[in-house]
């Protein structure tokens, strides 16, 4: 049942941040600068941020704090690293025609 809590807290997180994102365009700053790196350096942020998120994941494990809010944490944590590292939607939308 916890990890049905911490799925369902961190999917209803992202789907708010993201729909967030899509209104009011928070994170076009940063994703302008990290579009204007390298892809070496991109990869590598990339595989950073993976490895913070664990890290932080493991930190609210140890803590004993609740699920839900572990899970709320890491939705937004994800979502925040899948806009800012994701592709924007125009250039999903130039592969599609």
């Amino acid at each position: 049942m916890k990890i049905v809590q911490l799925i369902l807290a961190s999917s209803i997180s992202m789907l708010i941040i993201n729909n967030i994102n899509a209104k009011y365009k928070l994170f076009k700053r940063m994703q302008s600068k990290i579009n204007n790196f390298n892809e070496k350096r991109k990869r590598r942020l990339s595989f950073i941020s993976y490895v913070v998120i664990i890290l932080i994941y493991a930190i609210m494990q140890s803590s004993n704090m609740s699920f839900i809010i572990q899970g709320l944490i890491f939705g937004v944590l994800f979502s925040i690293r899948d806009i800012c590292f994701g592709k924007d939607l125009d250039e999903y939308r130039r592969y599609e025609s």
